[in-house]
């Protein structure tokens, strides 16, 4: 704003330095980047309503590649738009996109119905990260839009490269990212991009983001950036990858001893499953949530029991097997990250 030249001016310049360091993380022939004061849901509200902007009239249906979490499902919903649903497939542990029931979905609801496809990349094991490239080949070919939740993919190079696969083969209309979950900051903020070939949507987002709003997100964004610098953010990435092997390697042969194992997930490198059969069979009633809490009071956080049969009711949509991203995942387990951030 002209009134407040000098808050525009460091806007500007955290847009860019944010875009260097994705760039640095792996995203290559990224477009401008947009960081926005709001955290990843909401932004991914916006980001929807910008592509529902761009798509017929009668784009009312969202395709989503199902993720046990309640941000994606709400961000849905709040633009105004309907769910459909599609489960990932099991393949040994891990659960991967399930590319013909997407495209059976898609063709269901008719192409000129669907505002776009969203996929997602970071994730809780045993869930891979979906198949981006492959997903935004099929978006370009049914002319339907394609959103990515990025949320915490930044700091893993081999999700970076898969986002980068997709929009150098098909069609990406946005990515969204957290800044906290990446870059180490206070809740709060996110940053939007696409390919360097397709910026109406990111642009239609800038444009679109109405009123004004606080700089602390931006501000501690580009604080942050400028105290690490290129060196410090690179190191900032080997350093996790580094931790990442360490913690599988370590879990692997702690868990053996108590007749447990490592869920063989390869699509994933941030998050780590540990099965608990051993430990269920120890329960009367088979369940293991009190596991989670046992860590907790041992100061042991971020950690995720997931015990099958849970039923959750989200925004009026109802999901069997809640927090495994399958209805019906053949056995429980526990969760651990080696990731950025503390939230």
């Amino acid at each position: 704003q002209p009134k407040a030249a000098g808050s525009s001016l460091l806007n500007k310049l955290t847009n860019l330095l944010v875009a260097d360091a994705m760039r640095i993380a792996g995203l290559e022939d990224m477009g401008p980047a947009l960081v926005l004061p709001l955290a990843t849901g909401m932004t991914l509200t916006l980001v929807l309503l910008a592509v529902k902007s761009k798509r017929p009239k009668t784009a009312t249906k969202v395709v989503w590649c199902r993720l046990d979490q309640k941000t994606c499902v709400k961000a849905v919903l709040s633009a105004g738009l309907e769910l459909v649903v599609v489960s990932p497939k099991l393949v040994g542990d891990q659960l991967c996109t399930d590319l013909d029931a997407v495209r059976a979905a898609v063709e269901a609801a008719g192409p000129s119905n669907v505002c776009c496809v969203v996929t997602s990349t970071s994730c809780f094991a045993p869930r891979a990260g979906d198949a981006c490239s492959d997903v935004a080949k099929m978006c370009a070919e049914l002319d339907v839009g394609h959103v990515v939740n990025n949320a915490y993919g930044v700091q893993a190079t081999a999700l970076c490269k898969e986002v980068t696969r997709a929009w150098r083969r098909g069609r990406v209309d946005a990515v969204v990212q957290s800044t906290d979950k990446n870059f180490m900051v206070p809740v709060g903020g996110a940053v939007v991009c696409g390919g360097k070939g397709n910026t109406e949507i990111v642009d239609a987002v800038r444009k679109s983001y109405p009123g004004r709003a606080s700089i602390s997100p931006v501000l501690d964004l580009l604080i942050t950036l400028l105290s690490m610098g290129s060196d410090g953010w690179s190191r900032c990435l080997q350093d996790r990858r580094d931790v990442y092997g360490y913690m599988r390697e370590k879990l692997g042969e702690c868990v053996g001893e108590f007749g447990e194992r490592l869920l063989d997930t390869p699509g994933n490198p941030i998050s780590i499953g540990v099965s608990l059969e051993t430990h269920a069979k120890l329960s009367e009633d088979g369940d293991v949530s009190f596991f989670g809490s046992m860590l907790f009071s041992r100061c042991v956080s971020g950690t995720r029991v997931v015990a099958p049969g849970k039923r959750q009711d989200v925004g009026g949509v109802v999901f069997d097997g809640f927090g495994a991203s399958h209805d019906a995942y053949p056995v429980p387990y526990f969760t651990a990250a080696a990731a950025l951030g503390t939230t």
